[in-house]
């Protein structure tokens, strides 16, 4: 994986919006027949040819209505033919996490991919932990009517004790066409915490998994971090790393916290611009926006978090490097939009990294829900939010969304937002705009002769 710089060298000629990414998911119980459609994704490239996207699916059961994760192995081309597609983890409607006897749904969501590719050379050598793949999701119980269908959200206590984080490593297959499971699915708990009331060093009772992919954290792409945000609505920096002996990946070690004060800090963003590293996190109490920091190790100093009033955000938002060298930041804006959800269109910002703070640039709309001649009625308020960018492939680079409305199989309870209908249920899933450059970036991965 490159270390690539602060400053773009390449421009994003144009923006292509390409439709559905995954039109339905074609496995029992998950299909559009059982009233289900794919939502959010990630994507990691684990061979010379091919791709892995994880994704979720989604129902209209209620907010959240988040449901099983979902594989694909692709051939050629990130968006190329599907090889192959299976469950990770399915959802169940019978779960007694807390053996009490009551039944719960056991939802799944927020999967994110990482690791070395199959034959992958670093500085000229094939790397150690090459075709070692990880994927993790958040998991959590909900209540539900089962005979209306409909989450009952949120019991407070059922969610403390049930959210957690879940991993999963897998190999890819000798003839690239499935998956060989490493490590079966487990909670997703720092080394030597494996038990007790803390699932980590930082003291914390559960962790949510935020929506962008854990990235390396070192040259040789051994160790891997993200930010994730844990009770009390707290960030902190996590890190995996690859034990040789094992073969398999470690969560070896947790960040400082930020505070826990009044603001609710969720959905964070870890991205190495030059030699910093930049943390961003979504505040969803008031005033409601994206806050920034910087830091040189994350594991040493969490930044002080400041907001930023540029963006008006109150929707899910993603921040990543991409393959051009510019950082660039996917959200909703409620100053800037049209329509009065704040959450369509998704758009793209440019962002500058400087010793005092950050700044955003060349506003675009990436895809606008009504302009694209999906027909949902407004009340509905269809959402374009979970931006998720994809490792570049020539001159391209994938960003995979969903479009799902904020309505239900029934009424909004508490807000004037009807019913979909058997109409708009096909509009809803994952789409994917392409960002073409003027040239091609550099290779993410390098492999034998490309050396």
């Amino acid at each position: 994986m490159l270390w690539l710089p602060s400053m773009a060298w390449a421009e994003v000629l144009s923006i292509e919006n390409k439709g559905m990414l995954i039109p339905a998911c074609s496995l029992d119980g998950e299909t559009r027949g059982d009233d289900v459609a794919p939502g959010n994704c990630n994507c990691a490239q684990v061979s010379r040819n091919r791709w892995v996207i994880v994704y979720q699916t989604r129902s209209w059961w209620g907010v959240d209505d988040e449901r099983s994760i979902i594989y694909q192995i692709r051939k050629d081309a990130p968006d190329g033919p599907v090889v192959k597609e299976g469950f990770l983890s399915q959802a169940i409607k019978d779960w007694d996490p807390l053996h009490d006897g009551n039944r719960n749904l056991r939802q799944h969501g927020h999967p994110v991919i990482y690791g070395v590719p199959k034959g992958a050379m670093i500085d000229g050598k094939p790397a150690p932990n090459a075709n070692l793949f990880v994927v993790n999701w958040r998991v959590v119980a909900i209540a539900y009517d089962a005979e209306a269908k409909k989450i009952i959200h949120r019991n407070t206590t059922l969610h403390d004790k049930t959210q957690g984080v879940e991993w999963m490593q897998f190999r890819l297959n000798e003839t690239e066409d499935n998956l060989v499971i490493a490590q079966p699915r487990t909670l997703f708990r720092q080394k030597g915490f494996e038990t007790g009331a803390s699932v980590c060093s930082a003291q914390a009772g559960y962790m949510n998994q935020t929506f962008t992919g854990p990235v390396p954290f070192n040259h040789a792409c051994t160790e891997w971090a993200v930010v994730d945000h844990f009770d009390h609505s707290r960030l902190a920096a996590v890190k995996v790393a690859f034990n040789a002996s094992r073969n398999l990946y470690e969560f070896v070690e947790t960040g400082p916290l930020t505070p826990a004060d009044n603001r609710k800090l969720i959905e964070a963003s870890l991205a190495r611009v030059g030699n910093r590293w930049v943390v961003a996190g979504r505040n969803a109490s008031n005033p409601p926006g994206i806050w920034w920091g910087q830091t040189d190790d994350p594991f040493k100093e969490m930044p002080v978090l400041a907001a930023d009033k540029t963006v008006a955000s109150n929707s899910p938002f993603t921040f990543f490097m991409c393959g051009d060298g510019t950082p660039r930041l996917f959200t909703g804006d409620v100053q800037a939009s049209p329509y009065h959800n704040g959450r369509c269109p998704l758009y793209m910002w440019d962002v500058s990294v400087k010793p005092d703070g950050v700044s955003f640039a060349n506003r675009q709309v990436v895809f606008d829900a009504f302009k694209a001649g999906l027909k949902f009625r407004q009340a509905v308020q269809p959402r374009v939010d979970f931006g998720a960018l994809f490792p570049a492939h020539g001159k391209t680079q994938i960003l995979a969304y969903r479009v799902f409305p904020r309505s239900y199989n029934f009424k909004y309870e508490n807000r004037d937002i009807p019913p979909i209908d058997a109409e708009e249920k096909p509009r809803c899933g994952l789409y994917y705009t392409v960002l073409h450059y003027d040239k091609a970036p550099p290779a993410p991965w390098k492999f034998g002769d490309s050396e």
